[in-house]
C-alpha cells in the first residue's frame, strides 16, 4: 500500500518539534490542505501493522547474523524509513534494536547492495519486495 505525498508530508511534519498553528501553516503552505492532518492516520496504523505481523510471522528480531535475515531487515528498515517516513529509532524499536545507528547503517547497506545489483541481497529479499513494494 502507498501512503499519498500529502498524508506523507503530514507524517513528517508530524515528527518536527513545532506547535500546532506552525505545522497547519506549513501543511497549508506546502501541499495546499486546509487544515493539519492527524499523524495517527489510518494507513499509516494499517501499515505498521502489516510490518509487524511480517517481522513477528518471519521472526526478523532474531539475534542472528545470518545473511538472510540480515538482508530481510536491511529492505524492511528501507521500507519503513522511506514509503513510510518512520524515524530511525522508531524502525529500532520495531525491530528491536538497541538504538537508531544500527538501523542507518542497515539503510546504507541496502542502497549499496542496490547500488551494485548484488545477486545475493536480491535472491534473500525477494519475498519482501513482493510483499512491499517501493
Amino acid at each position: 500500500m502507498r501512503i499519498s505525498e500529502k498524508d506523507r508530508v503530514a507524517v513528517y511534519l508530524s515528527t518536527l518539534d513545532i506547535d500546532d498553528q506552525k505545522r497547519e501553516e506549513a501543511m497549508s503552505f506546502i501541499v495546499g490542505y486546509d487544515s493539519y492532518v492527524d499523524t495517527s492516520l489510518p494507513e499509516v496504523d494499517l501499515e505498521l501493522k502489516r510490518v509487524q505481523e511480517y517481522i513477528d510471522e518471519y521472526d526478523l528480531t532474531k539475534k542472528t547474523r545470518k545473511e538472510e535475515y540480515i538482508f530481510r531487515r536491511y529492505y524492511i528498515m528501507f521500507y519503513a524509513r522511506t514509503n513510510l517516513l518512520f524515524s530511525y529509532e522508531k524502525i529500532a524499536k520495531i525491530l528491536k534494536f538497541s538504538d537508531h545507528s544500527t538501523i542507518i547503517n542497515g539503510i546504507k547497506n541496502h542502497k549499496n547492495f542496490e547500488l551494485h545489483k548484488d545477486k545475493r541481497y536480491k535472491e534473500y529479499t525477494k519475498r519482501e519486495r513482493k510483499h512491499f513494494a517501493l
